[in-house]
């Protein structure tokens, strides 16, 4: 029963993924009895059903949709560990990003996820790092404003650049890392060459 549950909502998980599919009413049937067992939740916003943790599933497209990620970082995690960082990051994040707000109701899954509903019947989820690196603290803090950071290593350890941003950006993406963790050693320049550059100092040796 469930495989087959599964194999019919397979492709329905993303508006328009087919030409002729059942109408929101009949998938969202569907996606109850998946949701009874604990497996899955129906997202009004896309009308669509999918895991509860996205961020582990398959499909790539719905860990695309719903997943909150770091590309190329360990796990593609949020560097988040208290509930506290957690609230925070996620109310920065569907302001700056989302344009929404989230709802106070956040669920801790299995396997370090942390899920949101937003204001708007959106579901978001990510998976959660140790926050241990400047690295990892600054590309997180660097995500809630929708930023993502480039590597360039140094003779002193890395650095991390943001290219094509304003100086205010820069300033407020410090900052909020700094409300995040409380206290950081990242240290940060900004430059207006080029549209702009943002760098964050990491003085630790990188393996």
């Amino acid at each position: 029963m469930k495989k087959t549950l599964l194999s019919v909502l397979a492709g329905l998980t993303v508006m328009g993924s087919a030409i002729a599919v059942p109408d929101p009413g009949d998938r969202e049937e569907l996606c109850k009895l998946l949701i009874e067992k604990g497996t899955h939740v129906w997202v009004e916003k896309t009308e669509a059903c999918i895991p509860v943790n996205p961020c582990l599933s398959d499909e790539e497209n719905i860990r695309n949709a719903y997943c909150i990620s770091i590309p190329g970082m360990e796990q593609n995690g949020i560097a988040l560990e208290d509930e506290r960082q957690v609230k925070t990051f996620l109310d920065r994040f569907a302001e700056k990003v989302l344009k929404t707000d989230v709802l106070d109701d956040i669920k801790y899954l299995d396997n370090g996820g942390v899920a949101v509903k937003t204001d708007d019947d959106g579901y978001y989820a990510f998976q959660q790092v140790k926050a241990s690196t400047c690295e990892t603290q600054a590309r997180t803090a660097a995500l809630a404003y929708g930023r993502e950071m480039t590597e360039v290593k140094k003779d002193s350890g890395f650095t991390y650049v943001i290219t094509k941003i304003s100086e205010q950006d820069c300033t407020d993406i410090k900052d909020f890392e700094n409300l995040l963790y409380v206290k950081t050693d990242t240290k940060v320049d900004y430059s207006d060459k080029k549209d702009g550059s943002c760098s964050f100092y990491c003085n630790q040796t990188k393996k």
